[in-house]
């Protein structure tokens, strides 16, 4: 059941010590827990960073590929002076710039946001001092910050996000509180408790994204066999090098859609993963298996974004 998952074969370990060590071993084994899914969160934030980055190259790739084909260059060079867009992808214009720049960047603040917020939780698990408190709650503030940011500037289909923000920015200040007063246990409880709801409401809205993203990274790569086609040599040895260039975008594209369903799948496990850290804080017993089908999750997703760095 376990092998699935390499983050928590420490806590395989730890389980056969119980028996023999019950006080120390709680306490490790909860430990676990927080750092499996603050890896997790970390693998989850960073690997859809590298989808991201991977969607807005072949974004890029597909423009600089219209700006050379002489279908094409007409449309582009009118672009330019406020013309029409280069075509089409799954019913979405492609414009010279982006549209979906500015939301992708609210995505990863969010994302990194989370990510701190998970390394805070593990913090407050496994140490007994305010010093490693302190950094993590800086951390995740500083990450709030540059989430508001984002979000100020952000298109308006970002606003759902700000209450979420603002919820996080309060669970700071009252761990910071908590932990000062030397409650460490009420301090994790208060975390897990005010964020139950705007993780789970931010995972619905990260889903959809990546499911929109997706659609863009199939139609971006499609589009682009198609527009490179018309400039496919003649020649038979440079054909084949040119046929390889379009085989890997295309390849690129369709990967990248993988990833970003297996991200989806891992987006969706983390709440449920979440909501069963704070039930185990009562009922210590509590056997982790959302927490392991997100831990399971993740790391399918990190094996076909590796794929896609591979191409």
């Amino acid at each position: 059941m376990w092998r699935g998952s390499k983050r928590f074969m420490p806590l395989l370990g730890l389980l056969v010590l119980v028996a023999l060590l019950a006080g120390c071993a709680a306490s490790a084994v909860q430990g676990t827990k927080y750092t499996a899914f603050k890896d997790s969160t970390t693998a989850l934030a960073q690997d859809t960073r590298a989808s991201y980055e991977g969607v807005q190259n072949l974004w890029e790739d597909l423009n600089a590929e219209c700006l050379i084909t002489p279908s094409k260059r007409a449309n582009y060079q009118g672009i330019l002076s406020g013309g029409v867009p280069c075509d089409r992808i799954n019913g979405r214009l492609v414009p010279f710039e982006n549209p979906e720049s500015q939301l992708l960047g609210v995505r990863l603040q969010a994302l990194g946001a989370l990510a701190r917020y998970a390394a805070m939780l593990n913090i407050l698990a496994t140490t007994d001092y305010a010093a490693g408190v302190d950094a993590s709650t800086a951390k995740l503030s500083a990450s709030l910050g540059n989430l508001q940011t984002a979000l100020t500037s952000a298109v308006p289909a970002a606003a759902e996000l700000k209450p979420a923000t603002s919820a996080f920015g309060a669970v700071v200040a009252a761990v910071a509180q908590k932990y000062v007063e030397g409650k460490r246990k009420e301090a994790l409880r208060a975390a897990l408790t005010d964020t139950q709801v705007h993780i789970k409401i931010l995972s619905e809205k990260l889903i959809l994204d990546n499911g929109d993203v997706a659609i863009l990274a199939q139609g971006y790569s499609g589009k682009y066999v198609t527009v490179a086609e018309e400039q496919r040599p003649p020649d038979l040895e440079k054909r084949i090098a040119y046929d390889s260039k379009i085989l890997q975008k295309y390849k690129s594209g369709r990967t990248l859609a993988k990833a970003l369903a297996a991200l989806q799948d891992a987006v969706a496990r983390l709440p449920k993963a979440h909501a069963e850290l704070l039930k185990s804080l009562d009922e210590p017993g509590t056997p982790m298996v959302e927490l392991e089908a997100y831990v399971i999750a993740t790391e399918q997703a990190t094996a076909i974004v590796k794929q896609f760095k591979s191409l």
